[in-house]
């Protein structure tokens, strides 16, 4: 498959990249002609690129709607970071947003639906046409917007907020481009997220790995950021990086902040006019970061390598646990936190890391969850 506008805007030999490419190129021809996608999930750590490559996704199907034969190059000079704007793309983060916000957000309102609602308003899903709208932190969504959402990619219909029952339905023409880093699935165990709606988001489902599980990768990355913020700081000509920085960059850093991190470690130097290394900025950079993380929490060194341990137990480097109680006497409400947080957002398996029923763990985990809540508000009440 050769496909002129994905091979520009998501370049690079690897075969991850190629696979990727197709699968952005096979989804948006079948939704051209057919319109049978409603939705893509895009899934991957913090940084991955899941809203830049929702705007890709959204410029890709602008592209082969407007430029079917080839005949006209403008879109070659479209700027990476503008390409959702250019093809119309709609977002909107579900991340603390009140019901009623969120609602409005998406399905509009009606006058006096509300407090402060002093006209009728239009939200997200209300469409002439066909345009993408991408939900950004689709896991943080809260029950009552999952419910809605569910309605609205099972129908196409919605109703806006403050709606009477004898109002007109309203049609949607908008396909859902879903991005989260969140585990979803673990989310549907443990009660957080719906499994219907998960059901209906995944029947696409895109998943960006991080940066250290592919690093093929990162040369094409790398090219693309330096050319960008080169430009923005107004140089003719790309600076170039020394060897040993190149080596640290695709070889010996890990990347936790993954494409993000990559992107603020070229600003920094370029701000810095190549005169440090890039290492010893990101390295410095994770340091301090470190220092904060310590000072506002005393435990985070514990919480570490409890982390650590775990990520072995599932390599099978080290015994599994026999039971959730055996686990939690030995390392406390701190290393269920961090069990949580791994089992919630990945990227272990409860079954690699326990002998016992994974589903009684995730009942005895959604348990300690509640008990920590009521704790956490009867402290409120306190005060």
């Amino acid at each position: 498959m050769s496909d002129q506008f994905l091979e520009l805007f998501l370049p690079g030999p690897s075969a991850r990249l190629a696979l990727l490419r197709d699968e952005v190129h096979r989804i948006n021809v079948a939704h051209k002609n057919h319109r049978v996608v409603r939705s893509v999930l895009l899934v991957g750590e913090r940084g991955t690129g899941k809203s830049q490559l929702a705007e890709v996704v959204a410029a890709h199907l602008h592209w082969l709607r407007n430029y079917p034969d080839g005949s006209r190059n403008d879109w070659k000079d479209w700027p990476f970071k503008r390409l959702g704007v250019l093809a119309g793309l709609r977002r909107q983060t579900l991340t603390a947003l009140p019901d009623e916000l969120a609602e409005s957000a998406l399905f509009g309102h009606k006058r006096g639906a509300f407090t402060g609602a002093n006209a009728d308003f239009d939200g997200a899903f209300k469409s002439p046409g066909d345009v993408d709208l991408l939900l950004d932190e689709i896991g943080d969504a809260t029950p009552n917007v999952q419910a809605k959402l569910l309605e609205v990619l099972e129908t196409g219909l919605f109703r806006p907020l403050g709606a009477r029952w004898d109002d007109n339905v309203i049609e949607t023409q908008v396909r859902v481009l879903a991005a989260t880093n969140r585990n979803l699935s673990a989310d549907v165990s443990a009660k957080a997220f719906r499994a219907d709606l998960l059901d209906r988001l995944s029947t696409f489902v895109i998943a960006l790995p991080p940066l250290r599980e592919s690093r093929d990768q990162i040369p094409a990355v790398l090219g693309r950021v330096l050319g960008s913020w080169s430009t923005r700081f107004g140089h003719a000509e790309i600076p170039a990086i020394s060897d040993a920085d190149r080596d640290f960059v695709l070889n010996r850093y890990e990347w936790p902040g993954n494409i993000r991190e990559l992107e603020h470690a070229v600003t920094a130097w370029l701000m810095w006019g190549g005169q440090r290394a890039l290492s010893d900025l990101v390295l410095q950079n994770a340091e301090r970061l470190s220092q904060g993380v310590k000072a506002l929490d005393p435990d985070s060194a514990l919480r570490a390598d409890i982390r650590s341990h775990l990520v072995l137990v599932s390599q099978r480097g080290a015994p599994r646990y026999g039971s959730f109680g055996e686990f939690s006497g030995r390392y406390g409400d701190i290393g269920v936190e961090v069990l949580d947080d791994l089992n919630r957002r990945g990227p272990v398996d409860l079954g690699s890391l326990f002998s016992c029923s994974v589903a009684a763990v995730q009942s005895q985990l959604s348990g300690w969850r509640g008990r920590r809540g009521a704790r956490s508000r009867r402290g409120i009440r306190d005060k």
